[in-house]
């Protein structure tokens, strides 16, 4: 079993050579997910005011969820020492209606199991971590059985992935004295 530290050093490693590209392809991310929060509507209409939100969630499931499943592809192949700033719209070039299905049923199952309290939601987040991974490798992967590979790799993982995730809380923090 590998540790955070040893993720990490093999993190560094694949983006040895290819920053520039990293940065960019996360900028892209940055940009694309913040783009609709950019246009704001002041108004007092509760009709405008739903109809905005509606369009964010749409946007949010159609060209966010995907674009994502996209960057963890990029950093997939990245690994694999084959850089390729096209990977970003591999889901939208393949099987997006079942991307943008698998992804939207995730954090709906997500969101209602922290309606239950908070801690399962946070539970049920770490269980399905591992699909947008996966979708990046096989977009056509079938809904049922995406929760049940990532059901499978997350038991007995969810604390080194939580120990992982908070090993990077240091570098989180620079981001944001720093505005990324």
């Amino acid at each position: 079993m590998s540790t955070s530290r040893e993720f990490r050093q093999r993190a560094r490693e694949s983006l040895s050579g290819s920053y520039m590209y990293s940065v960019v392809v996360v900028l892209i991310y940055a940009i694309v997910s913040s783009l609709i929060s950019l246009l704001t509507i002041n108004t007092s209409s509760e009709l405008l005011s739903l109809a905005y939100a509606i369009l964010s969630i749409l946007y949010s499931i159609i060209i966010v969820s995907p674009l994502c499943v996209g960057v963890n592809r990029y950093f997939i192949k990245q690994a694999e020492a084959k850089v390729d700033i096209a990977n970003l719209s591999y889901p939208f070039r393949n099987n997006l209606t079942n991307v943008v299905k698998i992804l939207f049923f995730k954090d709906l199952k997500t969101f209602l199991w922290g309606l239950l309290f908070i801690i399962p939601g946070i539970i049920k987040s770490y269980e399905y971590a591992m699909i947008p991974y996966m979708l990046a490798e096989n977009p056509n992967l079938d809904y049922g059985r995406a929760f049940e590979i990532t059901r499978n790799m997350m038991r007995g993982n969810k604390w080194r992935y939580f120990i992982l995730a908070l090993s990077f809380i240091g570098w989180m923090i620079l981001s944001l004295i720093t505005a990324g």
